[in-house]
């Protein structure tokens, strides 16, 4: 929004809008609204809405257009456009009630997103938030706990790149099946354990199947068995060289094993690395141990034990399913499809061509140490779960 525009807006005291998003995050003491509001012309306004003002504001339908009373006084510069990924120069904060009503004006919704191409995003930063498109790459995972916030998470590609996209809060409810072509206007680039992805916030805008825009890129559409490029690489940090994570494990293991002498519970150490290496061949020995699976959320994600190595030294690891997704191209719901066909020998021998299509290949792994505890007398020991992997 202009200067000019904030000056009109200041005068007049009246807009005429239309909700591109709005929620009440739970929790927020006082109970809080926030909206995205777009105009007639493509301009956004943020609005922060608290009492009075929330109640006036809350039966807004995203179909129609509004015409809002807002006082001048409540309008301010947006100091912090990164906080809600509305990129207006001022924002409206409201506590008292406003009139709300029907607008006799009717115009239809034109977003003016600025695309981040995936191919361009390597060089984000956590924190920015974008505006993107692609197809859904294959069916999403529920990663929701019972009780927690909401998640959904899935591939979003176009060409040959490809980004992990997380629905969070009320965008988990959105229906996504691979070949959905998704639009997200304001969606937030942030990093879990070294991997950056997108994240819905609050006031994302989302778009399922735009006709014209999936029409326009339709050719862009990737196969779901083709391999694709990262469009943002790992956060590198914490790295070391492989032969330095026996000496972190040995450290670990010795500050836990200090604190259980006065500690009521097995004491728990972290640290995450990250370093180089390759995985070894899995062998028919996987076949005999417990299901390299475990249910969450109604689905099956993989679980496997593995081992690493630098070429001369080895390291027991546990590989999770977003490590596993890079190492074996393969995601966990096709992963648990052709696990359950290895009660033949020829569903075996598929099984592991695909767990060793890459073995001997130069990644690098981000890792969490964790302690453990086990036996009595309490031994300590320290497991190394891969997090995150990316091909050198």
């Amino acid at each position: 929004m202009s200067d000019a525009s904030l000056s009109r807006l200041k005068e007049k005291n009246i807009i005429h809008a239309r909700v591109l998003a709005m929620q009440s995050p739970e929790s927020w003491n006082p109970p809080t609204m926030l909206l995205r509001l777009i105009l007639v012309h493509g301009e956004e306004i943020f609005i922060h809405a608290t009492g009075d003002a929330r109640t006036s504001l809350s039966r807004m339908d995203p179909e129609k257009v509004y015409q809002i009373h807002i006082p001048g006084v409540s309008v301010r510069v947006n100091s912090n456009m990164k906080k809600n990924g509305v990129m207006s120069k001022f924002e409206v904060r409201l506590s008292k009630s406003i009139t709300v009503e029907e607008s006799p004006q009717v115009w239809p919704l034109k977003v003016q997103y600025e695309f981040k191409e995936l191919n361009e995003m390597e060089r984000l930063q956590v924190g920015d938030f974008i505006d993107v498109k692609g197809f859904v790459l294959h069916d999403p995972s529920d990663n929701s706990e019972e009780g927690s916030l909401k998640k959904k998470t899935f591939l979003l590609a176009l060409g040959e790149y490809a980004v992990h996209v997380e629905l969070l809060g009320v965008h988990a409810a959105l229906t996504v099946t691979t070949g959905d072509f998704f639009v997200f206007r304001g969606i937030k680039v942030t990093s879990w354990q070294a991997e950056r992805k997108l994240s819905t916030g609050f006031l994302t805008f989302v778009v399922r199947n735009p006709p014209d825009l999936r029409k326009r890129h339709a050719a862009e559409q990737p196969d779901a068995s083709s391999p694709t490029k990262k469009a943002m690489k790992m956060e590198v940090k914490n790295v070391i060289e492989f032969q330095e994570v026996y000496l972190e494990i040995t450290r670990l293991k010795n500050a836990a094993t200090a604190l259980l002498e006065t500690a009521l519970e097995v004491p728990v150490q972290r640290k995450q690395v990250q370093f180089k290496g390759q995985y070894m061949q899995f062998t028919d020995d996987i076949f005999l141990k417990e299901t390299p699976f475990y249910e969450k959320s109604r689905l099956m994600l993989p679980r496997l034990a593995g081992v690493l190595t630098d070429g001369t030294n080895q390291l027991p690891v546990t590989l999770w399913s977003t490590a596993t997704e890079v190492l074996f191209k393969c995601d966990a719901k096709s992963l648990w499809e052709k696990w359950s066909q290895c009660e033949s020998e020829e569903g075996k021998e598929e099984f592991l061509t695909i767990l060793n299509s890459n073995a001997g290949t130069s990644f690098r792994f981000a890792c969490t140490l964790q302690t453990w505890g086990r036996g009595r007398p309490i031994q300590i020991e320290v497991n190394c779960n891969v997090d995150a992997v990316e091909l050198l």
